[in-house]
């Protein structure tokens, strides 16, 4: 029997990470569709902190990637050039798909 591999985010309040108070933006919900390996991802993090974790190859890098694209433009590693197209079967570029990135952020002051 073939084991089944799961993607966990695990939600924590601040204090129990030791995370400043005083930071000035909090991801409050992300949503990936059609990034590299992930066709659709929502994480709402209901405010609280959160830790992301599983086996290898299972998406904790595209889930960094695909915020670090909606903020800068670049994967995680700083790379401009990274493909953020999804992939079949084969390796090959699906095309005719919309790929997109979406967050909710909280400001310092509330917004």
């Amino acid at each position: 029997k073939k084991a089944k591999h799961v993607l966990q985010v695990q939600i924590l309040p601040a204090s129990a990470i030791n995370i400043k108070e005083e930071e000035n933006m909090k991801l409050e919900k992300l949503t990936i569709s059609n990034f590299k390996g992930i066709s659709e991802l929502v994480i709402d993090f209901n405010g609280l902190d959160a830790n992301i974790y599983g086996d290898n190859a299972l998406g904790k890098t595209t889930i960094l990637d695909a915020w670090t694209w909606l903020l800068f433009d670049k994967d995680s590693s700083g790379a401009k050039d990274f493909n953020v197209k999804t992939l079949d079967e084969n390796g090959e570029a699906e095309h005719m798909l919309d790929h997109s990135v979406e967050a909710v952020v909280l400001l310092d002051d509330g917004e």
